[in-house]
């Protein structure tokens, strides 16, 4: 045998004894696939450089076209994959189509590997170390192409030697949500890898928001640990422990996490889950609250003063568009419909101005009407004593005289002896029409509310019926009130001789009681006696003649009171005269 034939015939030795040596394995890499946070794109980078070098062992059987194929991946040939692919005279074997899979994995070619998946390579295939096409994928962050391997049954539960899922794989930098939520189930969630990380774990040390909520949603265990160090010591020492306990409200309660974050009154806490979810301000719970009424219920179910945290928190939302409308709650089980009250009226309940203004600048309707009892945002103030929030509601046009079957606002705060508000509605009365307020004070017997009125409105002489209001209602406290202020004639008559007209017979004796002359003349002459004798109430002229009322005092007509009854022809009353004249 010849030099030249004896080193062929070695080479082919050498070419049969790798080729038994590599068996029927599949692909293999010279290093295995690091866990945890020792994984990176350049690692990664290595071993697909040394795969399209062909520095791994060749296939156990060459198909007539893997080499072909092999170096239209290699070269970037991709469009003549398919012909090589479909070329009967140039098999490809199993072997290398698998190779070639994973090798299109790193490379980032969706076409390729659709191509070798329609021609029959295995979706699950691996190289010695477990490392999967899916794998590759999910840690390049090649959505479309770990779709494609899902949709034809990658096992998505498979391990590589060092326990890593293609999940677990995929959480090795931040912002592959939309993978991670491709990847989680029920099996890969909670499962580690060998270095102890769960897809959790691996969340928090990213810091990534939206990937720690998706897996907390699906499972997730919270109380699990790594080297004695627990998720929440983790989250802690990342500064991130409230979104990770908030996340675990969402999934007890059910209840959307923008709203748990709202209703721990943590502004920061409130920016930062907005950011990351841009759509989440108006999403309701099973309530129908917002995230707006939840924090004011908080305010006032709870009875809590309203911080400035608050009030940012609320300004936030509404400069962002949250929805001010009113929400009718869900039918609860066992229970009648109700209705949620508007933010507006939860609002009211906080007594804040601010609040108030702000939200009636966003559109809130001032006079709407909630609930059975119909009362409006100025009815609510007034039944709870909220001044200020009164206040901030009449200056943004809250209507003073609208009713309800328990009356205007005013009423109500009457009503619920909330007589520091019923002023300022009595004041608004008064900057309309002060004549008004003042009979309506006069009307409601309230003298508090009459001497709050004389403090801010002067009267003019035009006051007639406003003294007829109070002679009227008969409450002689309010009229010595009046008397008081200088107002003690209407149209020129006195108080007494007022009441006398109007028959008031208790109200004369009571004004009698409090020292009122009765022989007190008006502008003509006539004294309380001669009112008396001009009507037809025999009662009147006795109180009046047994408080000692002169029968003689004539008037600028010199008529006197018996006079007066003479022309009138009543008998009762000429009676009860002659009487008095007879017992002198």
């Amino acid at each position: 045998m010849s030099e030249s034939q004896s080193k062929t015939a070695k080479r082919k030795e050498n070419k049969s004894k790798g080729q038994k040596e590599a068996g029927s394995s599949t692909l293999l890499k010279k290093q295995p696939l690091l866990s945890g946070q020792s994984v990176t794109k350049n690692k990664w980078k290595m071993f697909k450089q040394e795969m399209e070098k062909d520095k791994w062992p060749r296939c156990l059987t060459n198909g007539a076209g893997d080499q072909a194929l092999i170096q239209s991946l290699t070269t970037g040939r991709v469009q003549d994959i398919a012909t090589i692919l479909q070329n009967e005279n140039l098999p490809c074997s199993s072997v290398c189509m698998n190779k070639c899979l994973i090798m299109s994995s790193y490379r980032g070619s969706k076409l390729a590997l659709v191509h070798l998946i329609s021609s029959g390579a295995d979706p699950n295939c691996a190289d010695e170390h477990g490392n999967t096409a899916l794998m590759v994928c999910a840690l390049h962050g090649f959505l479309d192409m770990a779709k494609l391997l899902v949709c034809h049954k990658a096992d998505i539960n498979r391990c590589n030697q060092d326990g890593d899922t293609a999940l677990l794989l995929a959480l090795n930098e931040a912002g592959a949500t939309d993978m991670v939520r491709l990847l989680t189930n029920k099996l890969t969630v909670n499962k580690k890898n060998k270095n102890g990380y769960s897809p959790l774990m691996k969340a928090i040390e990213l810091s990534n928001l939206d990937t720690i909520q998706m897996l907390i949603e699906a499972g997730a265990l919270i109380d699990d640990s790594k080297n004695g160090e627990t998720i929440l010591e983790m989250a802690n020492n990342k500064g991130i422990e409230k979104f990770l306990e908030i996340y675990m409200e969402n999934k007890i309660r059910n209840e959307p996490v923008f709203i748990c974050a709202v209703k721990r009154r943590d502004l920061n806490l409130v920016k930062t889950i907005y950011v990351s979810q841009p759509n989440c301000l108006n999403v309701q719970n099973a309530q129908g609250e917002t995230a707006l009424t939840a924090i004011l219920q908080i305010l006032r179910d709870n009875n809590k003063s309203i911080t400035a945290n608050d009030r940012n928190i609320i300004k936030f939302l509404l400069l962002n568009g949250v929805d001010i409308s009113l929400k009718t709650l869900k039918k609860p089980k066992g229970k009648k419909n109700q209705q949620l009250e508007s933010p507006l009226i939860l609002a009211v309940h906080t007594d804040d101005p601010d609040v108030i203004s702000w939200l009636c600048l966003c559109g809130a309707e001032v006079n709407q009407r909630v609930n059975t009892d119909e009362l409006t945002p100025l009815m609510v103030a007034a039944k709870f004593g909220h001044s200020r929030a009164l206040e901030a509601l009449l200056s943004a046009g809250a209507d003073i005289e609208a009713t309800c079957k328990d009356g205007t606002a005013l009423d109500i705060a009457l009503t619920s002896t909330r007589i520091d508000v019923a002023k300022l509605l009595i004041e608004a009365y008064g900057k309309k029409n002060p004549k008004e307020a003042f009979q309506i004070a006069i009307e409601r017997k309230e003298l508090k509310l009459l001497e709050h009125l004389s403090s801010k409105f002067p009267l003019d002489k035009d006051i007639y019926s406003i003294l007829i209001v109070a002679l009227q209602m008969g409450d002689l406290n309010i009229i010595k009130f009046l008397s008081g202020l200088g107002l003690g004639e209407m149209d020129n008559r006195p108080l007494l001789h007022g009441a006398v007209k109007l028959g008031k017979t208790d109200l004369v004796q009571a004004l009698i009681n409090s020292s009122f002359d009765v022989n007190l003349r008006d502008s003509v002459g006539d004294t309380p006696l001669h009112y008396s004798c001009a009507g037809d109430n025999p009662e009147l002229v006795r109180i009046l003649l047994k408080a000692g009322a002169d029968m003689n005092v004539k008037n600028v007509a010199g008529k006197t009171a018996f006079f007066v009854a003479i022309e009138r022809n009543n008998p009762e009353i000429i009676h009860a005269l002659l009487d008095k004249d007879t017992a002198h």
